[in-house]
């Protein structure tokens, strides 16, 4: 699974089939990031996208040194 991070719009995404978009969106702070709003597709739920979303997410977030809140 592709997590792209899109950091025009400050979210996570995952491209899925017939063109619907998983997503995790962020507020980056100084020293800090914010994860408010998740969302899977209902066609697309159960299949661990959402927690390939949250792994990518908190992985960037460690990487850039970033304390999540």
């Amino acid at each position: 699974m592709d997590v792209v991070n899109n950091g025009a719009e400050q979210r996570f995404e995952i491209h899925l089939p017939g063109g619907d978009v998983a997503f995790a969106d962020y507020r980056p702070m100084k020293g800090k990031v914010m994860f408010p709003h998740t969302v899977v597709p209902p066609a697309h739920e159960g299949k661990g996208i959402g927690s390939a979303l949250a792994k990518a997410a908190l992985g960037w977030a460690r990487e850039q040194g970033l304390q999540v809140i």
